[in-house]
């Protein structure tokens, strides 16, 4: 028998939510949360019945993500949300600002690839990584990450909730930049 190291065991099987929701208790708490909004006939939850004071515990590592359609067509995805923890976490605000404003090219692409494979099949999405932001700050720091697909009125998967799940580590109020402060440089 080979012995896999349980972090490669992850990407060799495909992980149920009740996979994702045995490795940590938040999971469950989100998951538990998603499934019992979530109408019998849809694949999601619509966005509209979230409430983030109902899983308080848990809102400060949540971001919830919008879909938004350019004048070409092409989608743009950005944070309606993002919770303290994680703000303070990576050092930056990421509420309102837009994935490609902020990840590095690499991030940003694996990530809009999995939104919009989580738009179109429904499911979830848990990984494993570390910091991919535009400047390479803290790069070395590594989190998880669990994606789930929200509907909007429409009921076409428009927006996503994700939950990361943080090393304890302190970061320094120093360390974390102003809610201003842009990593793409501005046009003058």
């Amino acid at each position: 028998m080979i012995y896999l190291p349980p972090l490669l065991a992850l990407y060799l099987k495909p992980m149920t939510l009740d996979d994702v929701a045995a490795l940590h208790s938040d999971y469950r708490i989100l998951i538990d949360f998603w499934r019992a909004r979530k109408p019998a006939d849809k694949h999601a939850p619509y966005l509209r019945g979230f409430e983030l004071m109902e899983i308080y515990p848990i809102a400060s590592r949540l971001v919830i993500v919008d879909s938004e359609p350019t004048d070409s067509g092409v989608l743009r995805y950005r944070w309606r949300y993002a919770g303290s923890e994680l703000r303070n976490f990576i050092g930056v605000e990421l509420t309102r600002r837009y994935l490609h404003d902020t990840a590095d090219e690499d991030t940003a692409r694996v990530t809009a690839e999995i939104y919009a494979d989580l738009a179109r099949n429904g499911g979830h999405h848990y990984w494993e990584r570390k910091l991919g932001l535009i400047d390479g700050a803290r790069s070395y720091m590594g989190y998880t990450r669990l994606l789930l697909p929200l509907l909007g009125g429409d009921d076409i998967v428009r927006h996503f909730i994700g939950l990361y799940v943080l090393p304890t580590l302190r970061v320094a109020d120093e360390d974390v930049k102003p809610q201003n402060w842009n990593l793409v440089p501005e046009k003058r």
